[in-house]
C-alpha cells in the first residue's frame, strides 16, 4: 500500500500544479488539461493504483473481521468485481473522447452556446434564491 500511495500523492501533485497554473477554471479548461495524452496516462495509472490500494485495504478488513469463510470469499469476490468495474469505467472515460466532453466543445475550447445559456440561466436562478433567503 505504501507504492501505491507514493503513485496517488505524486499523481495528486501533478494535477495540483496543472490546476493552479491552468489560465481558467471551467468544464473546457478541464478537458484541455485531460486532452494530453500523458495526463491521461498519469490518470489512468492513478486510477489503477486507488483501486489497488483499496483492494488491499478491503481484503484485510475481511479477512480481520469476517471469520466465516464462504462470506469471506463472496464479499471479496465482489469488492474485487466492484473494483475491476470502476477501473474499467474510468479507463474508458479517460481515454473515450466522446465521454470525457471533447464532443461537447467547440474548437479553441469553448462551449456550445445552449450549454453556455443553461449554466448562466441556472447560476441566476442561484444567485436569486441566494439573495431571497438573505432577504426573508
Amino acid at each position: 500500500q505504501r507504492i501505491t500511495a507514493v503513485v496517488m500523492a505524486a499523481y495528486t501533485v501533478i494535477l495540483l500544479i496543472c490546476f493552479f497554473s491552468a489560465r481558467r477554471f471551467s468544464h473546457a479548461g478541464w478537458v484541455a488539461i485531460f486532452a494530453n495524452r500523458w495526463m491521461k496516462l498519469a490518470a489512468s495509472i492513478a486510477l489503477l493504483a486507488l483501486c489497488y490500494h483499496a483492494w488491499v485495504g478491503m481484503r484485510n478488513i475481511w479477512m480481520d473481521y469476517i471469520k466465516p469463510f464462504s462470506i469471506r470469499l463472496t464479499l471479496m469476490t465482489l469488492t474485487l468485481l466492484w473494483l475491476l468495474g470502476c477501473a474499467g469505467y474510468g479507463v474508458q472515460i479517460l481515454w473515450n473522447s466522446n465521454l470525457s466532453g471533447a464532443s461537447h466543445s467547440r474548437a479553441g475550447g469553448v462551449a456550445p452556446p445552449c450549454r453556455t445559456a443553461v449554466l448562466s440561466a441556472s447560476a441566476r436562478l442561484a444567485s436569486t434564491a441566494v439573495r431571497s433567503s438573505y432577504l426573508s
